[in-house]
């Protein structure tokens, strides 16, 4: 099967490495196995009251997307609760479109997050 674009190696030769250390993993051998992860895209629809969203985010001027580094009391923790395993949020899931629109980057994401009342997150998330 093809690598694809957003799909994580988690694996070289079998093994678990660093995430920095798996590039000069690979590039000492000419052969090499790779071990990868397809993420899923959750859709998370996000309706603001007067609580807070209850996450701590993180961007960059360019970056492609916000990534999610604390979950705390509010919307998001309420959200886990209902939500089968599948569909929780958790730290390092990267939410990486506002109402499907592919042109944002995080930065705008980020702002959007803060004016709209109401927005679908489209959400990049690993098993771990």
């Amino acid at each position: 099967e093809k690598v694809k674009v957003m799909d994580r190696i988690v694996k070289v030769n079998g093994q678990e490495h660093a995430r920095f250390d798996l590039f000069s993993e690979i590039f000492q051998y000419t052969e090499v196995d790779l071990t990868i992860e397809r993420p899923r895209l959750l859709g998370v629809q996000v309706s603001k009251d007067t609580r807070p969203l209850g996450v701590e985010l993180l961007t960059w001027p360019g970056g492609p997307g916000v990534s999610i580094t604390r979950i705390k009391d509010g919307l998001v923790r309420d959200h886990n609760k209902k939500a089968s395993e599948e569909m929780k949020l958790k730290v390092n899931d990267i939410v990486i479109f506002l109402d499907d629109d592919i042109s944002m980057d995080g930065v705008t994401i980020l702002e959007k997050m803060k004016e709209l009342k109401s927005y679908k997150m489209t959400v990049r998330s690993y098993s771990a």
